[in-house]
């Protein structure tokens, strides 16, 4: 056998379990979009048309880009016959971008209702933007630094050995250094998102620390901190250099941490959203009555009626 069938053999492995990755996780995508799709009804598409709003931008773009990059990423894996090098780079080059506006949109959307849990307070906004426009501006001075190397060393496969066997694969030389320029950002963003969020709880009026916990907790804490420990696993395991690994694993990942950002937003959503059975006068009178607490924390309280808080004034006070 020569030396090209045994490399063949040799990667034919790798090619299937990356083959087999990518048709789960765009199984996972549709079957998250299909559970949401009442929920995405309800605050997309049944008013788009009347009151479209850059939220519902990063919403779209966070829940379909990243549902769009999975098909691109089955391509990858499955790329139809008679295409060369130009398809391969053509379908990279587009899967990283989508992911780094995908990465961006989760992000910005969170902050945002993180922002609405702080009763919309300009500090906190001024420290979000700063945030954001520093850690995307690295994440894309990496992207354009290496992806262009990138691409220029990927490649069509093509090969038919005996006994039947037909490859067909694109592949490049990895760089770790792209993916993790990619994935620190975000790291980075999500540590920032957990200390706002827990700041938030600290400077609720509160009867003990567990207070503390139940206010977190109802504020998606639990999705937050899953999504960092998922990228900084990510960081970790796209160090390593081995393509396989980064494409079975570190892909499948991203698209986890893509669903988990809309799951958070819908229940960031549901926490700063207004009861319909309230009026528009008691909202005011909710809010005004508790000028020293989040408009988030407030309306929780409100649905806990039947559970009476003592409030004790915070410890940390907001400027």
């Amino acid at each position: 056998m020569s030396d090209t069938e045994d490399l063949g053999f040799s990667v034919v492995p790798s090619i299937k379990h990356v083959g087999y990755a990518s048709l789960s996780v765009l199984t996972l995508m549709l079957y998250d979009v299909l559970l949401t799709l009442p929920l995405d009804y309800d605050f997309v598409w049944r008013d788009l048309t009347k009151s479209f709003s850059t939220t519902k931008a990063f919403y779209i773009v966070c829940r379909y880009g990243a549902l769009v990059n999975a098909i691109l990423y089955v391509l990858v894996a499955f790329p139809p016959t008679h295409h060369s090098k130009s398809w391969c780079i053509g379908l990279y080059a587009p899967i990283v971008v989508i992911l780094l506006c995908v990465e961006a949109c989760g992000h910005c959307m969170v902050l945002f209702k993180i922002f609405i849990l702080w009763g919309r307070n300009e500090k906190i906004k001024r420290i979000m933007i700063f945030i954001a426009s520093i850690s995307y501006a690295v994440a894309c001075a990496m992207m354009i630094k290496f992806l262009g190397p990138i691409t220029k060393k990927t490649f069509f496969i093509d090969e038919q050995f005996d006994g039947g066997l037909h490859i067909l694969a694109c592949a490049d030389e990895f760089d770790p250094k792209l993916a993790i320029g990619l994935f620190t950002p975000a790291v980075f963003m999500d540590g920032c998102a957990i200390l706002l969020m827990w700041w938030n709880a600290l400077d609720q009026p509160r009867a003990k620390n567990a207070q503390v916990m139940k206010i977190l907790e109802h504020d998606g804490v639990v999705l937050l901190a899953a999504g960092f420990c998922l990228r900084l696993s990510n960081i970790l395991i796209t160090s390593t250099g081995n393509i396989s690994l980064v494409l079975m694993v570190g892909f499948t990942l991203e698209f986890v941490n893509a669903v988990l950002n809309v799951r958070l937003f819908l229940k960031l959503r549901e926490s700063t959203e207004r009861p319909t059975s309230l009026s528009d006068e008691l909202v005011c009178d909710l809010y005004d009555n508790n000028s020293e607490e989040s408009f988030g924390i407030a309306l929780w309280r409100l649905r806990q009626g039947a559970e009476e808080v003592p409030v004790i004034p915070a410890t940390i006070n907001d400027q």
